[in-house]
């Protein structure tokens, strides 16, 4: 390929289209994007890479378009969540890695849900992600339990930032979402293709949401959603075991980090996600014409 990076086709109609809080925002841009190429294949949007789209939606999100239901599901998600990672915080999984987190004495900044003692907000995330999917319950939807990242993460970063409830909420429908426009591209990034979603999918999404919450600009968030897509794991080979939770701290750990380096002007490749070498490549196990982005 002579070294080149040959992007996929993007389709905007496969973008808006579906069910999530990106189609009940979208409007009129549903009807205007809805182009062709011959074949019935999505059109390539020139010069727009799949990170720059997805930064544009998490910076234009407006909470107050949102319907009623969508937002108390949210709030509902929320208090499942946090009663979720209570419980697990008394698993032998979270102590482990609470005790873990202990040792690196940290600057005492975010809570560690279920211990006396606070972490940076990385190790937070870690710890409270383990926490809250030790039991293996947590918000489950479209995605399955792809978002699992997202509420760990945020929770540090409201904690340091100061957010609003209304803040939050916004940014865990923009991470949700975010979740399921990636994992609905290919259905190949799941048990199937050989990957667990919170693991290979959650970070991403997490990364968008703290990107939300952090007020970061368009770029920024760009940059924060190319360095999550380098970041994730996750096998489905250690369902059953300690590691499966780890999965959940990990990506609301990374997808943090992703953020705050982004925040400090990291960057990251325009091409992270739908290169040939990139994320869609390389966790779709290569099969091109078993990708459809967004």
């Amino acid at each position: 390929m002579g070294g080149k990076d040959h992007t996929y086709a993007f389709g905007r109609r496969l973008f808006l289209a579906g069910t999530g809080a990106l189609a009940l925002m979208s409007g009129s841009g549903a009807s205007a994007g809805a182009q062709e190429s011959a074949g019935g294949k999505p059109a390539p949007i020139p010069g727009k890479q799949l990170r720059q789209i997805l930064a544009e939606f998490v910076v234009a999100f407006d909470l107050k378009q949102v319907p009623p239901e969508i937002v108390e599901l949210a709030r509902l998600a929320f208090i499942d969540t946090v009663g979720v990672a209570v419980a697990g915080s008394h698993e032998e999984v979270a102590h482990i890695a609470a005790g873990m987190v202990k040792l690196e004495g940290t600057a005492p900044q975010c809570t560690i849900i279920g211990q006396s003692f606070k972490a940076s907000p990385q190790l937070a995330a870690l710890a409270n992600g383990v926490s809250s999917h030790a039991m293996d319950y947590d918000f489950s939807y479209v995605s399955r339990q792809s978002a699992a990242p997202v509420i760990p993460a945020l929770l540090a970063v409201a904690e340091s930032t100061g957010a609003t409830p209304a803040e939050f909420l916004g940014a865990f429908i923009v991470g949700c979402e975010v979740v399921a426009r990636v994992g609905r591209s290919s259905p190949r990034i799941s048990n199937g293709g050989g990957w667990q979603g919170a693991g290979v999918i959650g970070g991403i999404g997490a990364a968008a949401a703290c990107a939300r919450l952090m007020k970061l600009p368009v770029e920024q968030v760009a940059h924060a959603i190319g360095i999550s897509a380098s970041l994730v794991s996750g096998l489905p080979a250690s369902y059953g075991t300690m590691t499966k939770p780890l999965h959940v701290g990990n990506g609301a750990r990374n997808g943090l980090m992703a953020a705050m380096l982004a925040s400090k002007g990291f960057t990251s490749s325009p091409t992270a996600l739908e290169g040939d070498n990139g994320y869609y490549a390389s966790f779709a196990r290569a099969l091109k014409t078993d990708y459809a982005p967004f």
